[in-house]
Formats: C-alpha cells, sequence, structure tokens
C-alpha cells in the first residue's frame, strides 16, 4: 500500500471534480486506443483477417502502457472497480472502464 492512499478520501467524499478528472484519463487513453486501431485498419491490409482481432489488441496495450497508470490504478482500487494491471495483458480496451461508453 502507498503511503499517499491513507491520505485519499473515500469514494463517497470525492469531489465531482476528481471523479470528472478520472473519468476524463481513462477516456483519454480509451480514445488512443481506438486511434491506433484505426490506424491499424489503413495499414492492415498485410494482417491476416483471422489475426486483425489480435493485433488490434496489441494497438490498444501499446496505447495503454504509453501512460503511467498507477495513480489510475489506485483511483479504481479505492472506488472498488477492476485495475488495469493483469488484465491489459488479455484484453486492453475491454479493460479500460469507460470503454465503449460515454458520459457527458
Amino acid at each position: 500500500m502507498s503511503a499517499d492512499r491513507t491520505d485519499t478520501p473515500p469514494p463517497a467524499e470525492w469531489p465531482p471534480d476528481q471523479l470528472r478528472k478520472l473519468i476524463d484519463s481513462l477516456e483519454s487513453i480509451r480514445s488512443e486506443m481506438a486511434g491506433l486501431e484505426s490506424v491499424l485498419s489503413e495499414r492492415g491490409r498485410d494482417i491476416h483477417p483471422s489475426q486483425l482481432p489480435s493485433a488490434a489488441n496489441l494497438m490498444h496495450y501499446v496505447a495503454l502502457r504509453r501512460h503511467d497508470v498507477r495513480q489510475i490504478q489506485e483511483q479504481l482500487a479505492i472506488l472498488g472497480l477492476s485495475s488495469l494491471a493483469g488484465r491489459s495483458r488479455t484484453s486492453s480496451a475491454q479493460s479500460t472502464p469507460c470503454s465503449g461508453s460515454s458520459t457527458g
């Protein structure tokens, strides 16, 4: 457990702007995943159709790993939501909270 986690208030006491910042961070990563996947669509002519889902997942993983997600993971854990660790190796986009959803 990190030292600053004890300084983090419980989820019920989080100000709305802190939750919005977390959601925005997740949506930004998800958007980058989708952007890399679209590049794959443009350049994916050399990828066998049966391998396209794996190639897309690799692009999602690359997008996720471009970010230091430790603080996001900690906040998700405090909220009782799945962290990004571990699951990111199997399906990066699906393991990113807010994936496929829109808020606002």
